[in-house]
């Protein structure tokens, strides 16, 4: 099983497994939302991640982040971490919010 892991300033964090990803979108200029299924029967939404990127690049860092989730091979890979300033794409610049439905 791969995972995908988040991590704001505020030392809040996400490690999400690949195949419970429902869409990756960016709906306004510097922001792009990762959101999760839930595992449970009924199916609804667990949480979404929003990160801020570069203005002008949010459909690169959507495929970027759709690419690591098709072809990647780590079993844990770095999306974004605040604390420790990894970002899986250079345009990615912030962990937003991690909000738990």
């Amino acid at each position: 099983m791969r995972f995908l892991y988040f991590n704001t300033a505020a030392d809040d964090a996400v490690c999400v497994p690949v195949h419970r990803v429902n869409q990756i979108s960016h709906d306004a200029d510097t922001s792009v939302h990762v959101e999760f299924l839930d595992a449970g029967a009924a199916g609804g939404i667990l949480g979404t991640v929003e990160m801020t990127v570069t203005d002008g690049s949010e459909a690169k860092v959507v495929k970027e982040i759709a690419r690591i989730c098709s072809e990647g091979t780590k079993a844990v890979t770095t999306i974004a971490d605040d604390t420790l300033s990894q970002y899986c794409h250079a345009d990615l610049t912030a962990v937003g919010t991690i909000t738990a439905a």
